[in-house]
């Protein structure tokens, strides 16, 4: 390992040095508007790079219990709850301190991504995405004979998420076959990094100022930047204007990264969970918020779900192209790199495992759930011992495993019901973003004259339509959705669905999350009052929902 940590000390040399260099060379550059001394550069098809950041984790063993961290936040949103978590990087630190994470420093912009679709062609590039992207405003530029830096510095939105993956593998390829690029990827016992989407721990880490800020005390907080300076950090509403911005316009988090708040949602490489890594995977989950997000809600813990595909609600389904989500990268690699580490690995776990009990996953075996064991096996068998010997059967063991048993049906009975509720007031709140979103598309385009000739004001008006009938559908999915959720919770019985709400009404304080709740408690009423018949009222709802946005 002591040569991986020569390695990655020269790159991160190699990389500051080429960065410094290049930044006194040509100041304000497109893919990098704002170089730091320790940026980590990887270098694309023709002119543009890619910048990261080293986020650095103690411990220079594979397992350690003090790297276990708090994420989430007891006061956010939905599906932000705290949970434990141990933090770990995919390399070697330039010290034998610890590892270390590399994530992306910006967004990856459309003109990265038109480099390496057009292999160092820009305007090839952009005809990939024009053909990928679901905005009418890239076709435009697609057709630009010399699209302007600004436009190639805006971040990447409007793509699939198969579209996403497929510029990763080609990023990878194109590095891997690179001289340049394949000689400073990272390794680990030997074996190369390659480029992916972050995960949520190494994300929100990153976020939240990584060791440093569990230092000095400023990890816990909601934001790395006063709450109230978030105009400085980030690009969000009611500043927005209703769309994204280039990259690297504001001010760096404490770790040096740009818009990692607002601007555009970034999707990981997981999928969406209720809460950590419980209950069934759902969507795609992205993080941070977009320029469709106050500013004041901006927060380390926020994630949401997206749909990797769109209904229509009819018979209708397709990838989802969202203008709200892009992506920032990550350098990863492989756990076991190469078969030469399987020794260390094992001999480090051989260390670990003694202490395992103090980690979130040793401690998640000592769960209720999990060390109760099958209260109906131990009365089965109470009852075959009765049989087999003749004698009574022991009914204080059985009362006791019953009882037991009648403890664990609720305790998964309000579970699955805070679990629906849960998602009906996600629902709620993605339906409340979209009815945002197609209120201001449509005061755009009332505003937009009734006759011109002009091709741009032609091309918007089109595209404001476009996503106006976008959204359309979207909110039909989206109440179909919620509909379902409300008659679980019904079907889940009063009881469990009263308690669930109560519990949330005590956790959520947000005005936007009272009224989401309100609204859930009449339409289960309404369900009640009908038998189980959907008691819900799309236009009362989007009518509540209209009234909160123009409020």
């Amino acid at each position: 390992m002591s040569g991986d940590l020569r390695f990655f000390a020269f790159a991160l040399l190699l990389t500051a040095t080429l960065s410094s260099a290049s930044s006194l060379a040509e100041e304000h550059i497109w893919w990098d508007p704002q170089p730091l001394p320790d940026d980590v550069s990887f270098p694309l098809p023709g002119v543009a790079s890619l910048l990261f950041r080293p986020v650095e984790v103690r411990g220079p063993d594979y397992w350690d219990i003090g790297r276990v961290v708090t994420l989430g936040n007891q006061s956010g949103g939905l599906f932000e709850d705290p949970y434990k978590v141990e933090v770990a990087g995919s390399f070697p630190s330039g010290t034998q301190a610890g590892w270390t994470i590399l994530l992306g420093k910006y967004e990856v912009t459309k003109g990265q991504y038109a480099a390496v679709m057009g292999n160092g062609d820009i305007v090839s590039g952009l005809k990939v995405l024009a053909q990928r992207s679901g905005d009418p405003l890239d076709k435009k530029l697609a057709a630009t004979p010399a699209p302007s830096e600004r436009d190639l510095a805006k971040p990447l939105t409007w793509i699939s998420t198969a579209s996403i993956l497929e510029f990763v593998e080609t990023l990878n390829h194109w590095c891997f076959r690179s001289a340049e690029c394949f000689a400073r990827l990272p390794r680990v016992g030997g074996a190369p990094g390659f480029f992916r989407l972050p995960s949520e721990v190494e994300w929100e880490f990153g976020a939240r100022g990584g060791t440093a800020a569990l230092d000095n005390g400023a990890f816990k907080e909601k934001t790395p930047f006063p709450p109230q300076d978030w105009q400085s950090y980030a690009w969000a509403a009611p500043v927005s204007q209703s769309n994204t911005t280039r990259i690297g316009r504001f001010k760096p988090t404490s770790g040096g990264f740009f818009d990692m708040f607002g601007n555009a949602a970034e999707q990981m490489t997981e999928r969406f969970y209720t809460e950590w890594r419980q209950g069934r995977p759902g969507g795609a989950v992205v993080r941070g918020g977009s320029f469709l997000d106050q500013g004041a809600d901006l927060r380390s813990s926020l994630r949401r779900e997206v749909s990797t595909y769109q209904w229509d609600g009819g018979s209708t389904v397709g990838d989802t192209r969202s203008p709200t989500v892009g992506i920032r990268l990550a350098v990863g690699s492989d756990f076991v790199a190469t078969p030469a580490l399987f020794d260390q690995i094992k001999a480090s776990y051989e260390r670990f495992r003694s202490r395992r009990a103090a980690t979130p996953a040793g401690r998640s075996l000592s769960d209720g759930l999990v060390a109760a064991g099958d209260p109906l096996d131990a009365v089965e068998a109470l009852l075959q011992r009765a049989r087999s010997t003749g004698r009574e059967p022991d009914y204080a063991a059985i009362e006791t495993q019953l009882a037991q048993l009648r403890r664990l049906l609720r305790e998964r009975g309000e579970a699955a019901a805070i679990a629906a509720a849960r998602l009906s007031l996600a629902n709620l709140a993605e339906l409340s973003r979209a009815i945002d979103q197609q209120s201001r598309d449509l005061k755009l385009l009332d505003g937009a004259p009734a006759s011109t000739d002009d091709p741009d004001v032609v091309l918007r008006i089109q595209s404001l339509r476009n996503r106006i009938e976008a959204a359309d559908k979207l909110i039909t999915s989206i109440y179909g959705r919620y509909a379902d959720r409300v008659g679980e919770l019904f079907s889940l019985g009063s009881d469990y669905s009263g308690t669930a709400l109560t519990k949330l009404d005590a956790q959520f304080q947000g005005a936007a999350d009272r009224l989401y709740l309100a609204i859930v408690e009449q339409d289960l009423r309404r369900t009640e009052a009908l038998g189980g018949a959907d008691g819900t009222d799309r236009s009362r709802i989007v009518r509540s929902l209209q009234e909160r946005v123009a409020n």
